[in-house]
């Protein structure tokens, strides 16, 4: 799917994330802050476009904390199944 296309869906799965509010935005890069739901911490989830590789990169980390009990990891696999819903990307089983 092209950038143009995809960019809208993809910040409607960021804003579709639980306890997720997006805090900076510009053309192809979305900041948010997300709390974790069990003990609130603040986590940063980011979403740059390259649109020239036709590829997202996601990350998703913790402000605090050495261990987040793989929190991070399961909100980027969050994201990547409402991309996958919204026919953004392809299922890496594909």
């Amino acid at each position: 799917m092209p950038m143009k296309e995809a960019w809208p869906l993809v910040q409607q799965s960021v804003k579709e994330m639980p306890r997720t509010t997006i805090e900076f935005e510009r053309e192809g890069y979305i900041y948010a802050k997300t709390h974790s739901a069990v003990f609130h911490f603040v986590d940063y989830f980011e979403v740059l476009a390259v649109p020239e590789e036709n590829r997202l990169q996601v990350r998703s980390s913790s402000l605090l904390g050495i261990w987040d009990v793989f929190v991070n990891y399961f909100r980027t696999e969050d994201f990547r199944g409402r991309l996958e819903s919204k026919g953004v990307i392809e299922s890496i089983d594909s």
